[in-house]
């Protein structure tokens, strides 16, 4: 836009800041490394940016400010890993739940139009899932999770 930096490190330490964001300490060092080697080129042309180079105060205010900001990062990186990685985790568990939930919609709309009695009881004796001819036919409701000898008593299995 042809506004003039302030400053021979403004940029790149915004970058090195980046860096250490998503790097961590590995981020930093190699976004420090940048900027030193920044800082010394344009030292070389220090006409570029006379007002920084004409006092060392600028340099070791420059110096400071990313330091705080780094550590700064550094110290809240691991948190926000965290709760991003949280968040990542939530959001892959909504899906495969969703993904259940429409293969259970599925399972039970095909189950219930077949004409045949369909039950699952699991290996605890325990229903766990039956069609709605089953329901009809022997008129029993709410059987998931009750187990079996409770609804079908050892003295009525013998005329089934």
């Amino acid at each position: 836009l042809g506004f003039r930096p302030l400053s021979p490190v403004g940029i790149p330490g915004v970058g090195m800041l980046v860096g250490t964001a998503l790097g961590g300490s590995a981020g930093l060092a190699g976004g420090a490394i940048v900027l030193e080697l920044y800082y010394l080129f344009n030292f070389v042309y220090y006409f570029r940016f006379p007002e920084f180079y004409s006092s060392s105060f600028y340099t070791v205010l420059w110096v400071a400010v990313f330091a705080v900001l780094a550590l700064f990062i550094l110290a809240a990186r691991p948190r926000l890993l965290r709760l991003a990685s949280a968040e990542a985790e939530l959001a892959t568990r909504r899906k495969y739940e969703d993904a259940l939930r429409e293969s259970e919609e599925r399972l039970r709309i095909i189950t219930d139009n077949v004409p045949a009695l369909v039950a699952y009881v699991d290996d605890q004796a325990r229903y766990r899932f039956y069609n709605r001819a089953y329901e009809d036919w022997f008129g029993l409701r709410n059987l998931v999770g009750r187990a079996f000898l409770r609804v079908w008593p050892l003295s009525a299995i013998k005329f089934l």
